[in-house]
């Protein structure tokens, strides 16, 4: 599973969405938050077919062989895929992050160079709302692509796990800017980036699929075996086959930067530079916590 979150310049212009599913044979407290225990499942059943199963099953191993192996029928699993994704906020402004001042002592002009540099620090976390019950032993792939690929990256983290992912990013003059100082001048040099936030918010569907094996001694029109479609048993309990999990996506990341000079008596601005980000990945950082439940 992967989700692209894209944000742009307005909130009306950003982008988020997602594909793929995660799929695995249904564990207990997934049948209890279900409503598919064997009590659950033999009143359905005895409902359907108008008698009572000697033993029920929802997946592997079972007895005489494994009845899912011996016939290939698939076990009951839970599905859960992307159901909505949305910006719930965004917001960009200038931020200060980083400052010198140069000055000229001497009775000449001279150009002086300006070098500044620093690390900021771009976030995404994630925090959840599962129900009591529901595990996904796997991991979704996230894209962020700021401005058009201004500033990006991409990382992967565990399903339903609260947890922080950080790359750092060094934003630097280098030896290309100068600025020309008449005698006694002094001029206040500023590295401005924009700090943009964005919070988005994905509900994912969990359903369930695959059939319930069961056993009738003596057979059940002449059959011992039986499987019957686990969303049929769901219909005839009238429980429903959906269950829904909240993950809200915080995003603070830097772009834009640039580097202001100024005056420093009267304030005019003499020269702006845009600087280019060389991004420096410090690993996925990942601060796990237990699951978020509701």
């Amino acid at each position: 599973m992967k989700i692209n979150i894209q944000p742009r310049e307005s909130i009306e212009d950003s982008v988020v969405n997602g594909s793929g599913v995660l799929s695995e044979v249904i564990t207990s407290d997934e049948q209890r938050l279900f409503k598919l225990e064997e009590p659950d499942i033999i009143r359905a059943i005895t409902a359907l077919n108008g008698r009572e199963p000697n033993d029920v099953f929802v997946r592997s191993p079972t007895p005489w062989g494994d009845l899912y192996s011996s016939y290939r029928w698939r076990q009951v699993h839970k599905n859960t895929e992307i159901f909505s994704a949305k910006f719930l906020q965004f917001s960009s402004a200038p931020e200060i992050v980083s400052e010198t001042e140069l000055v000229n002592n001497s009775k000449v002009a001279g150009e002086f160079n300006v070098n500044l540099l620093t690390e900021v620090l771009n976030t995404v976390s994630s925090g959840w709302k599962v129900e009591d019950g529901i595990s996904v032993g796997q991991k979704v792939t996230y894209g962020v692509d700021w401005l058009k690929g201004e500033t990006s990256f991409e990382y992967t983290h565990g399903w339903g796990v609260n947890g922080e992912v950080s790359e750092s990013v060094t934003l630097t003059t280098g030896a290309g800017v100068t600025v020309l100082l008449a005698p006694g001048q002094a001029v206040v040099a500023q590295m401005i980036a924009s700090r943009g936030r964005a919070r988005v918010e994905v509900e994912y569907l969990s359903h369930l699929d695959g059939l319930v094996a069961m056993n009738y001694e003596p057979p059940y029109k002449e059959h011992h075996f039986w499987g019957r479609d686990v969303a049929s048993i769901l219909r005839q309990n009238s429980t429903p086959n959906a269950c829904r999990s909240t993950e809200v996506i915080e995003i603070a990341m830097y772009s834009k930067a640039r580097v202001e000079l100024r005056d420093k008596a009267n304030k005019d601005l003499l020269k702006t530079v845009w600087l280019n980000e060389e991004a420096k990945p410090i690993g996925n950082s990942v601060a796990s916590a237990e699951l978020c439940r509701e």
